[in-house]
């Protein structure tokens, strides 16, 4: 299901990726010109958006992109392709793939090319496809019935409203429901907090979200809160709480008669979905009348639930609406067929594990873990609790971030680049996601892992996690939990950064220090060890807790300038400001992160990206502290230094009279 159509019809696939001063556009695959390459610009999403008022909006865009998507040469290629394709009676399929970093340039229209005669893709022949590389390949086609599909309807109060949809698709759709090969459920509320209690029942085939996205870093969703008012969720966040799952499809809508500002679209937040492991989002570009929405979902759904691909099913949809103005709203964004490539060897790897501190006993909840490179940032706040569910504990926080607990994990070897395994067991637990894969490649953030469990009685419980890997289980974690009795809700969050011996990681010397409430017996010891054992396990490497050594004084610059005075050398650079090379002018930002964000888009400021962190450098030698005042020889010294630099003073003032 996951496909994006038949294997077996021409293409064009083109690569567009980030360059120091634009873009260029690289021919991956077709009919003529394979390895053809060109450098192009594109105008400012803003811009082209700003147009849509416009009665030549459509055909302006168009021209616009298709100019600067098949500059030169390109244009044959596309010219030669779909030829060979008319003259077959095959449909063009174009497969637009961008880089990582490109999500962004996914957003345009594309659906909109003008090759100047005719729309390709209104006309039918051309079928297109924006695709992002991920680690994974995308998942089989799913082969359940009934299709599964779960629909979100978001109208928070504060924005633009829109017409509610489930009754008259679930109408339009009465044939398939009747005959139990569609399963459709509606979240009541649809909060965030909702759906990942029904994500612990197990994720549908399909979820279908109908309300707005925000455009800040990422694309971000406008749930409900408890309150009627909006909670706005990173897209990163749901799709990581999506990924791994048996869902194939997130479709985002949206349908009202005053078309909404486009940075409120969904199709904004559809890439951020991809790329946190989704495979594929059917979403609109912008608003649609509720008759026309209507008749596109039905449309598209109906040819789902016949066994058509997702790009089929988009293009029998957009087939309904061709005649109509809006046939270029609903775009298709998929993983890249292909998997994500990198180098392979060894990983410097740690994993951060995190879960309430404690809950009742029959209460489901969540532990989330991720596998990072050792220098990565630990997980914000935010993240960790969207994702684990527990308790806002933010007035303990600094600066919107939890500090991790160190621990050490047991293992047989270091993991390498390439696909793991993840086992969950957690004795007197009901574990209902025990297993999730990932695949690990160096530069690449891993999306986070969870896994669903209830505990069913009270007293300490060891949640371990096993990672697999070429069928050997090389590491080992082990997360405590304290199940309490009675009823209520789980305690604030609990971080933990697990290393192991042989991974080059040093613990973070800046880290919280091990808390004092989890004592030995809510830990699970690995391999039957003793206390002992595992106090030395737990104790940091040499250097890890070392205070930091005081800043330079005036015993440290004197004790310089006297040593240079004995040896003639000096021990450090006694004016550092002139030996240092300037630092050079930092490279200028990506040619598409000058775009204006508008000041109610702009995420908080406990989610914005984190700098990286600064390379540890080497700590110099101690050197040995002054216990009492200059010696007479040292200041004789110290005199007539001054006294020879007052002389020359003297010179040069009486040279310039």
């Amino acid at each position: 299901m996951t496909q994006i159509g038949p294997a077996n019809i021409p293409r064009i696939l083109l690569q567009l990726s980030d360059r120091a001063d634009g873009l260029a556009v690289t021919v991956l695959d077709a009919p003529f010109g394979a390895g053809l390459a060109a450098e192009i610009v594109l105008q400012r999403i803003e811009d082209v958006l700003r147009m849509a008022s416009q009665p030549t909006f459509r055909e302006d865009v168009g021209r616009g992109l298709f100019r600067a998507l098949f500059p030169g040469k390109l244009e044959d290629v596309y010219r030669a392709a779909l030829a060979e394709t008319t003259v077959r009676g095959l449909t063009l399929e174009m497969e637009l793939r961008f880089d990582r970093d490109l999500a962004r340039v996914a957003r345009y229209p594309w659906e909109l090319l003008h090759d100047g005669t005719r729309f390709p893709v209104q006309s039918g022949a051309v079928t297109l496809a924006r695709t992002l590389p991920c680690p994974e390949p995308p998942p089989p086609p799913a082969s359940a019935t009934p299709l599964e599909a779960l629909y979100v309807a978001a109208h928070p109060s504060g924005w633009p409203p829109l017409a509610a949809q489930y009754s008259d698709l679930a109408g339009a759709l009465a044939g398939p429901l009747g005959a139990g090969t569609l399963d459709l459920a509606y979240l009541l509320p649809a909060t965030w907090d909702a759906l990942m209690e029904w994500l612990l029942a197990g994720a549908p085939h399909v979820l279908h979200f109908e309300g707005h996205t925000a455009l800040a870093r990422t694309g971000r969703f406008a749930f409900e809160s408890g309150h009627g008012d909006s909670d706005l969720v990173d897209a990163e966040i749901v799709g990581a709480a999506l990924a791994g799952s048996t869902l194939r499809l997130v479709a985002l809508s949206a349908a009202t008669q005053t078309p909404a500002a486009g940075e409120g679209l969904p199709a904004g937040a559809a890439p951020w979905l991809v790329l946190a492991g989704v495979p594929a989002v059917v979403a609109v570009q912008s608003a649609l009348p509720p008759d026309v929405a209507l008749t596109f979902w039905r449309t598209f759904y109906a040819a789902l639930l016949a066994g058509e691909s997702i790009g089929a099913a988009v293009d029998a949809g957009r087939r309904s609406l061709r005649r109509t103005m809006y046939w270029y709203v609903p775009a298709l964004f998929a993983r890249a067929p292909e998997p994500l490539s990198g180098p392979g060897g060894a990983l410097d790897l740690r994993v951060d594990t995190a879960a309430p501190r404690s809950a009742p006993a029959g209460y489901p909840l969540r532990l989330v873990a991720w596998l990072h490179e050792a220098d990565a940032l630990a997980p914000s706040a935010g993240v960790v609790r969207r994702l684990a569910g527990t308790a806002d504990n933010s007035a303990t926080d600094e600066g919107g971030a939890v500090a991790p607990l160190n621990r050490q994990a047991e293992a047989a070897g270091r993991l390498s680049a390439g696909a793991v395994e993840v086992r969950l067991a957690a004795e007197g637990c009901t574990v209902h996601s025990e297993r999730a894969s990932a695949t690990l490649m160096a530069g690449i953030a891993t999306p986070p892992l969870w896994f669903a469990l209830t505990p069913l009685r009270a007293g300490p419980v060891a949640l371990t996690l096993t990672i697999t890997q070429a069928g050997v289980p090389p590491v080992i974690v082990t997360h405590p939990l304290d199940v309490l009795p009675g009823e209520g809700a789980p305690s604030e969050v609990l971080l933990l950064a697990h290393h192991w011996p042989g991974a080059a990681i040093s613990l973070d010397s800046e880290a919280a220090p091990r808390d004092a409430t989890l004592v030995e017996d809510e830990l699970a010891l690995p391999g039957g060890m003793t206390g002992a054992d595992a106090e030395g396990l737990e104790a940091p490497p040499p250097g890890a807790s070392e205070p930091a050594a005081p800043a330079e004084g005036l015993d440290d610059a004197l004790d310089d300038v006297l040593a240079w005075l004995r040896s003639g050398e000096p021990t450090a650079p006694l004016m550092p400001w002139l030996d240092e090379e300037p630092a050079r002018q930092a490279a200028s930002a990506n040619w598409l992160d000058d775009q204006p964000v508008s000041e109610s888009s702009a995420p908080p400021l406990d989610e914005q990206p984190l700098a990286a962190a600064p390379t540890p450098q080497p700590e110099a030698p101690a050197q040995r502290r002054r216990m009492a005042g200059l010696s007479l020889r040292d200041l004789a010294l110290l005199l007539l230094v001054l006294v020879v630099i007052w002389a020359i003073i003297a010179v040069i003032v009486l040279t310039v009279i």
